[in-house]
């Protein structure tokens, strides 16, 4: 008989619908979707999710919970409490800390405590990149539970290249609306350096709001602005480009970067959280986050041969596959036994 599976998560995010269908296909999988909002929000949340692992908890066999946050602390505090082994799957915003940004769960305190709890005491911890480890170290120090890396996994039959590539054009995706978040993912330099750099074709997707406006009103001739896309449209710009930027400031693993090189666009970064993982030795890395160093980095870029591309495909293909992600659940799943407290 199959392993009963609980899993809580805050969000119906891509990555995350995508192990709770892997998982339904092949544990009896019971899913809770903590929904966030104000104060009085959470409280009800929470008090809905108590009553919830109240009525599946003694049946369980593994709790899995995504994101190490508000909605994190009790079901690893109860899972220990019985003796249910927990995994929590940490991604990046839940182990950082910008005041600056205003960004990070430990900039806030009870949010961080919330977080806090829920590292300290579950079973694995499972990064999606090895940077975040350190990060893990720093805002939580030791830990009770083992720390496994498993990158996010990703289709080749979904992204994969088609048609001749446009050899000036540079794509970066990032959807929001505030100014906050369009400084985190390096907007403002991907901006500054289609100035810089006007024989290429810049293209950001996703701006919307007041990041939109901001980046209208620099009125760059050769920056281009779309708003989010469906996954077909969002294909054939990935197609077209021939190189694919990401210049943020915090980065767990990047998802565009790698659907980008699935489809054999060179990839260009700066050295920020799991960006140079995502790259590898399959494009181009700005020494720094200044403008010198990245529009020097696209350069080379643009001037690379195309089999760069080809080799970004493999590297993604081989390093961060759908079944290299499902394999490592299976294991720290089967894994995953009864603990005495």
């Amino acid at each position: 008989m199959p392993k009963t599976v609980l899993f809580i998560k805050p969000s119906n995010s891509t990555f995350i619908l995508k192990d709770e269908t892997f998982l339904q296909e092949e544990y009896r999988l019971f899913s809770h979707h903590y929904v966030y909002g104000n104060a009085l929000r959470h409280l009800c949340s929470t008090i809905h999710l108590f009553f919830w692992l109240l009525r599946r908890l003694a049946a369980a066999d593994v709790v899995i919970v995504w994101f190490a946050d508000y909605h994190s602390w009790l079901p690893v505090v109860l899972a220990r409490i019985l003796g249910k082994p927990s995994i929590v799957m940490v991604a990046g915003y839940d182990v950082a800390r910008l005041p600056e940004f205003n960004y990070g769960v430990f900039v806030r305190r009870f949010r961080g405590w919330c977080a806090r709890i829920a590292l300290r005491n579950a079973d694995h911890l499972c990064p999606v990149a090895a940077s975040l480890v350190e990060d893990i170290r720093t805002h939580i120090g030791a830990v009770k539970g083992r720390i496994q890396v498993i990158p996010f996994g990703f289709s080749a039959q979904k992204w994969y290249p088609a048609g001749e590539k446009e050899n000036n054009l540079i794509l970066t995706v990032s959807v929001g609306e505030d100014l906050r978040r369009m400084r985190i993912k390096g907007l403002d330099l991907f901006a500054a350096a289609a100035q810089r750099l006007p024989e290429g074709q810049f293209m950001i997707i996703g701006p919307q709001g007041e990041m939109l406006n901001h980046l209208r009103e620099l009125q760059i001739p050769n920056l281009q602005l779309l708003p989010p896309l469906p996954p077909a449209e969002l294909l054939s710009h990935f197609q077209r480009a021939a190189v694919y930027a990401q210049f943020s400031i915090r980065e767990g693993l990047p998802n565009a970067i790698l659907e980008g090189m699935l489809c054999e666009c060179i990839p260009v970064g700066v050295p920020a959280g799991g960006i140079p993982e995502a790259i590898g030795d399959a494009g181009f890395m700005a020494a720094s986050r200044s403008v010198e160093t990245v529009v020097e980095a696209l350069h080379q870029a643009l001037a690379a041969d195309r089999q760069l591309g080809r080799k970004a495909r493999e590297r993604t293909m081989i390093l961060f596959s759908e079944e290299r992600r499902r394999s490592a659940l299976r294991e720290i799943i089967a894994g995953a036994a009864p603990h005495a407290n």
